[in-house]
């Protein structure tokens, strides 16, 4: 497998200048596809915290940089949507989310968050003890009691240890966040469910959507910063 990338062949996700060199750093494959994902040196970069490899390796090694949690110290390492970034030497904390343009961009969060993360319930099955094993969104998998969450439900982990700190139903009146198709990082509120499609409403539009897009994020107003 490739280490690098054309940069004309990156994803257009990436929030990169295309033609200065050749090639750009990949991430290690993980839980977030390509498309979904960059790689940390990346993230220091467009931070303005390095501006090499060589760097942004130097910092991974000499400084915490903690990705959902957990330290990193690999420049490929892989950072994606909704994934917490913390660097506690200068107090600075960011999340991972979608423009309108479906490229990916970081926020400044509070400290308060860099601890929490919303993740969605992809699929549930049912394992021995009378407990259900959750799938999510980013490739996470937990044991909880039944009926603990519904399949397009959020909840809200605290990272690294993932308690679920909050649960956010999937039902009419939901806030939403899409995180695909051509409204990709539009806010909206759920009306109505068919199948696997969806309508939402935003800017007094009513607006049809795949359900696989949509990510509750609280009720009135998001639980977590997902704007600037």
């Amino acid at each position: 497998m490739s280490r690098h990338l054309k940069r004309l062949n990156s994803p257009k996700s990436w929030f990169i200048a295309r033609r200065t060199t050749k090639y750009i750093q990949k991430p290690l494959p993980g839980a977030h596809t390509l498309s979904e994902s960059m790689p940390i040196s990346m993230v220091l970069k467009q931070l303005g915290h390095a501006r090499t490899g060589a760097e942004a390796k130097k910092i991974l090694h000499s400084h915490k940089v903690l990705v959902d949690g957990k330290r990193v110290r690999d420049v490929k390492a892989p950072v994606g949507i909704l994934d917490t970034i913390a660097l506690p030497a200068s107090s600075e904390y960011y999340r991972v989310v979608f423009d309108a343009k479906a490229r990916l961009q970081l926020i400044t969060i509070p400290k308060n968050e860099a601890t929490s993360k919303p993740c969605k319930v992809v699929n549930k099955t049912a394992v021995k003890g009378g407990k259900l094993q959750y799938n999510l969104n980013d490739g996470r998998n937990m044991f909880a009691e039944k009926n603990a969450a519904n399949t397009n439900d959020t909840l809200v982990l605290s990272v690294p240890d993932q308690k679920v700190m909050q649960r956010l139903a999937f039902e009419k009146g939901a806030l939403l966040y899409l995180l695909g198709g051509k409204h990709i990082g539009t806010f909206g509120t759920l009306e109505s469910v068919e199948d696997d499609e969806i309508i939402f409403t935003a800017n007094g539009q009513s607006i049809a959507t795949a359900k696989r897009y949509a990510l509750v994020i609280g009720k009135d107003k998001p639980v977590l910063k997902l704007t600037t």
